[in-house]
């Protein structure tokens, strides 16, 4: 059952999404909650997948409203889950092994209240290890990183439908609605977020035509409303008209397999996601996929 919220109308919601218990958690939500930013301007809405009592006590004892979810569900049917419980004007993602620069929801706050059009904002990350430790930067261009993400309520949730059938990587279905239906998108270079890599944080979808297929329907919807499509998205609707190509034609046996790989090659080419030396943005990058 969600908490009540401490706020009668909070301007952010920070969205956690925890699938699974990770040691991260913790550090997570207390990284959020270091935030400058006054609290009764945000509010956090925790979405879990599994029961860890002790945890779930601390977080509601600070405030943190706290939604218990099936066991198994996708991390985007856990926002799909999360997001109408939400009070605030702006989402803000948060995954559960990420942590907040405890000036970054000040920013966010100040960028939407002064720029009544921006509907999107996503910035850059510093990327560290299991220990926290600095390890390089992220450059999250082109829907990469969900914790680097902040759209409108308003916006994003007339696509909560189509959100829910995302297998893998929700972080671009939402970058996408912000860039195509935004009247203002912004993408700055600040590392207002710290990634974290390691072992477990790489998602394997189960068909990765799904995905493809509901970044095309997204690019049609816009064409329709009569907005401008990147080149970008029109790629990723012809990689997806290329699979069905490939349905056709190897059957169903051979068809996942050659999927994969064209999937995999579709989204280096579309997200261009970089990780560079600390001090060294034009250095040798190592590529990051997700």
């Amino acid at each position: 059952m969600l908490g009540p919220s401490t706020q009668a109308h909070p301007r952010l919601s920070v969205i956690v999404v925890a699938g699974y218990k990770r040691p991260y958690l913790p550090d997570c939500i207390a990284s959020i909650q270091r935030s400058s930013l006054d609290r009764s301007l945000y509010e956090i809405v925790l979405a879990m997948g599994f029961a860890e009592p002790e945890w779930e006590s601390r977080f509601q004892a600070s405030g943190v409203r706290l939604l218990r979810c099936p066991p198994g569900l996708k991390e985007a049917e856990m926002l799909c889950e999360a997001i109408p419980h939400a009070r605030g004007d702006v989402l803000v993602f948060m995954e559960d092994d990420d942590e907040f620069d405890p000036e970054k929801l000040s920013h966010v706050e100040k960028l939407f209240r002064e720029r009544p059009n921006l509907a999107f904002y996503n910035h850059d990350a510093l990327a560290v290890d299991e220990r926290g430790s600095e390890i390089g930067w992220i450059h999250s261009v082109n829907g990469f990183n969900l914790s680097s993400h902040c759209i409108r309520a308003s916006l994003l949730r007339p696509f909560l439908p189509s959100l829910r059938h995302i297998l893998v990587s929700p972080d671009h279905y939402i970058y996408w609605v912000g860039e195509l239906f935004g009247e203002e998108a912004l993408h700055e270079g600040l590392l207002l977020t710290h990634y974290r890599i390691h072992a477990g944080n790489f998602h394997v979808g189960k068909d990765p035509t799904e995905d493809l297929g509901y970044m095309f329907a997204i690019g049609l919807q816009a064409v329709r409303a009569g907005r401008p499509v990147e080149g970008r998205a029109l790629r990723l609707g012809g990689t997806y008209l290329a699979l069905r190509l490939v349905r056709a034609l190897f059957g169903p046996r051979h068809f996942i397999p050659v999927a994969r790989a064209l999937s995999r090659l579709a989204w280096i080419r579309a997200i261009h996601t970089v990780v560079s030396r600390p001090g060294h943005p034009q250095g040798r990058p190592l590529m990051v996929t997700v």
